[in-house]
């Protein structure tokens, strides 16, 4: 989820505050998500995993794609509940079925969303999925990444015709439609999302402003602005034992107890602003049925994702201590659930995993159960940060190479260095260390047994000059940075003139001139 809006409904029952913390229950989601077949087959040794349970897949054109898919497949649907049926769950207690929210209805056609409509067709499946599934819930990911995003106001179709307002109550209508359909199919459920209304980035400008005529006008731009709507209709309609959580996505970076302790706050006592949200006439619902819980980004603190972190300056042993760290935090602040959330890394294949991280895990969630303390504190990820900003402003340790103009005929742009140009063209030298470099689209690019050429034509103008004359010198440099394969080896980052850190010290990076090009 570089950041992931999510949500699920499970049937376990939600544990109010000072639940007891043998009761905590961590979540796995991620890229390695599995079908229900797999985990049917395999649940035995998925059990083994340190997790108390899982989130389940189903295809594009199924029914858990609530808001998309007019048909469906019944035949592949009645696989589906079969296959949720047939799993024999044992230590996990608590798991999701995906729910995702890519949009092809129209919030104000009856057609789409009337009682016989189509999109709440597809909801009752998945309350019935989830029934047939025992210990199973739904993971409805709120944040679209392809399709168009249903709390995007502007995108709508009608929304040149309708005004904002006009929106928000349609769409509080439909949200307690929505959850009425899954209660009645699987009553007394647990709404659980990464972030409910708590994200502090999304909302923060309405948390901000008490007056709440002017709410309208702070969301209607924005690409959830209908969210709210959806969540107070939801809250309408919530009834019996059901328990709806925030998952406090921010949590997602945290690194320190305080972290987790305001988030919580946020969350049950609509602290910060978090309340002006939620109509006052539906307050008292709100605080009766939400709960607090947190996600854990497995990822960001363990440097495996294809960018500069301060995790990135960490050891492993730190790198440990930080996911120890957020896992026993994540769970002992939360009323009940914690998530996992993990991309380059596949749990099921045993592909990418850290060594360290399974003894992490299970070392925060051993003390928890026992009632101990943590035993340390977390200070790796300020001294990651710190060095990593000492790379980012550091100054450039200079060189120069003189360069021949062109004469004769211009070389052709096409990674092949076999031009005459070429030939009489200065070589700058090795490259020796760390850059940030942006990504290019190039298509004159070579790639050989032992090594890979580029050309690039950069004209004058694009960089707002005139063409250079016999003399003039320009401050230019060249940096390479080799992505990562799916979780496995490190980056590699390296450029022609080197950087230096503050008071002229060599700055933490990886200095490998002789991997450019392998």
């Amino acid at each position: 989820m570089a950041g992931w809006l999510i949500a699920g409904v499970v049937v376990c029952l939600a544990s109010g505050t000072g639940a007891a913390e043998q009761d905590k229950k961590l979540i796995q989601y991620g890229w390695d998500v599995r079908t229900p077949a797999y985990v049917a087959a395999n649940i035995g040794q998925m059990e083994e995993k340190p997790f108390d349970g899982v989130a389940m897949l189903l295809n594009r054109h199924a029914f858990n794609h609530v808001f998309y898919n007019r048909e469906l497949d019944d035949e592949q649907t009645q696989t589906y509940l079969n296959d949720l049926a047939s799993i024999r769950w044992d230590k996990f207690t608590d798991n999701f079925l995906m729910m995702y929210c890519r949009s092809n209805m129209d919030w104000f056609s009856e057609e789409d969303w009337g009682p016989d409509g189509w999109v709440l067709h597809n909801v009752r499946l998945c309350g019935k999925a989830t029934k047939a599934g025992r210990r199973v819930g739904i993971f409805f990911d709120t944040e679209s990444f392809w399709g168009r995003r249903p709390w995007w106001y502007a995108k709508q179709p009608g929304a040149d015709q309708r005004s904002f307002a006009e929106f928000q109550a349609m769409v509080r209508k439909r949200g307690a439609q929505f959850m009425d359909a899954l209660q009645d199919e699987h009553p007394d459920l647990v709404f659980l999302m990464p972030y409910m209304l708590s994200n502090p980035n999304t909302y923060t400008q309405v948390r901000n402003e008490p007056d709440r005529a002017k709410h309208s006008d702070l969301l209607k731009d924005g690409d959830e602005g209908l969210w709210p709507a959806f969540v107070n209709g939801m809250l309408v309609a919530v009834r019996g034992k059901t328990a709806i959580i925030d998952g406090h996505l921010r949590s997602y970076y945290h690194q320190e107890l305080a972290d987790y302790t305001q988030g919580v706050r946020r969350i049950r006592e609509g602290a910060q602003g978090t309340d002006r949200l939620i109509d006052s006439d539906i307050w008292h619902k709100y605080q009766h049925h939400v709960r607090a819980a947190h996600g854990i980004y497995a990822d960001f603190y363990c440097n495996m994702l294809p960018l500069r972190l301060r995790s990135s300056n960490m050891t492993d042993d730190e790198r440990a201590r930080w996911l120890e760290h957020n896992v026993y935090y994540s769970l002992k602040t939360s009323d009940k659930y914690a998530w996992y959330y993990n991309e380059y890394m596949n749990w099921w294949e045993d592909r990418h995993v850290p060594p360290y991280m399974e003894g992490a895990i299970r070392s925060a969630k051993r003390k928890l159960a026992a009632g101990q303390p943590l035993g340390f504190e977390n200070d790796a990820p300020s001294r990651g940060w710190r060095d990593l900003l000492i790379q980012r402003e550091a100054t450039i340790e200079p060189k120069t190479a003189g360069i021949p103009r062109v004469t004769g005929d211009a070389p052709t742009i096409d990674g092949q260095l076999d031009d005459d140009a070429w030939k009489r063209a200065a070589e700058l030298g090795p490259f020796v260390a760390y850059v940030e470099a942006p990504i290019y689209e190039l298509s004159a690019v070579h790639m050989g047994d032992t090594q890979w050429t580029v050309e690039i034509a950069i004209p004058w103008h694009a960089l707002d000059r005139v063409p250079a004359k016999p003399g003039t010198q320009l401050a230019a440099n060249v940096a390479h940075m080799r992505f990562r394969e799916w979780g496995g080896k490190k980056p590699q980052y390296s450029t022609w003139s080197k950087y230096k850190g503050a008071e002229a010290k060599p700055s933490y990076v990886r200095v490998e001139p002789e991997r450019l090009g392998v």
